[in-house]
């Protein structure tokens, strides 16, 4: 007889860059649009967290997972993993009304906003 593991499943921590992918777009386009692709996410980058905050800070839960919905998808687009995952986890508790652990995910997403612009800078090299 086994009996149910009372501990949860662990995922398996995220890179913060998927450099396979990364690689994919290299090869789907052109080295410019590429380079003007990553300075773009790269320039916003850090006022989409700040809106994200902003939102987090007024208690607009629809607001909030709008935003982190939208930073989730470009960010996968770019094989940014581990920073994806983390706006899925914001957008999934701001649907769900859990504001304070919304809170703790865009916490996680304003640390580590350096991360990922040094993985991209590395990336791009």
């Amino acid at each position: 007889m086994s009996f149910p593991s009372p501990l949860p499943a662990v995922e398996p921590p995220l890179a913060t860059i998927d450099l396979e992918a990364f690689a994919l777009l290299r090869e789907d386009l052109d080295p410019e649009d590429l380079a003007q692709v990553v300075a773009l996410y790269l320039d916003n980058l850090p006022s989409r967290v700040a809106g994200i905050r902003e939102a987090c800070d007024r208690r607009d839960g629809e607001a909030l997972a709008g935003m982190a919905h939208s930073l989730k998808s470009a960010s996968r687009q770019l094989g940014i993993l581990r920073f994806g995952a983390w706006c899925e986890k914001a957008e999934r508790a701001a649907r769900a009304g859990a504001l304070d652990l919304a809170a703790e995910w865009v916490l996680l997403l304003e640390r580590e906003i350096a991360t990922v612009r040094a993985a991209l800078q590395q990336a791009m090299a």
